[in-house]
């Protein structure tokens, strides 16, 4: 059974694993110390993943539990090129899309993602121009 609610003109879900994922994105936030924190949200607009924004831009979904662990991250299409063929990104089928699904096994495996996150923050941060 999904449950959902609006605020405002946005739908919300609740998702029954968003406090433990909102603690690893907020915990997360701290390895972006090159921008404003205070330009970072965590929401639930998805029942199966918790989001972490920059400038209201989707920037991390993540999906963190006991039988299921990955992010999926806004690759720009610099990214897309490079990463084409990267094991990081085996999981993710459709390299069309804009979100690209990696697996992860712990929490510190957000750091293989860095440069790839630092690349969407810098996308982001031009479009604000």
């Amino acid at each position: 059974m999904e449950v959902s609610f609006l605020i405002g003109k946005k739908k919300e879900y609740i998702n029954k694993n968003s406090n433990n994922e909102s603690e690893i994105l907020n915990s997360w936030i701290k390895l972006f110390n090159n921008y404003d924190s205070t330009k970072f949200s965590i929401v639930n607009n998805s029942k199966d993943y918790t989001t972490l924004t920059f400038y209201n831009y989707d920037l991390i979904r993540l999906k963190y539990t006991e039988n299921s662990k990955w992010i999926k991250i806004f690759l720009t299409p610099a990214d897309k090129l490079k990463y084409q063929n990267d094991s990081k990104f085996d999981s993710q089928i459709n390299k069309k899309e804009f979100f690209w699904k990696a697996n992860i096994k712990t929490t510190d495996d957000i750091k293989l993602f860095l440069d790839v996150i630092n690349n969407r923050c810098e996308q982001i941060l031009q479009m604000q121009k």
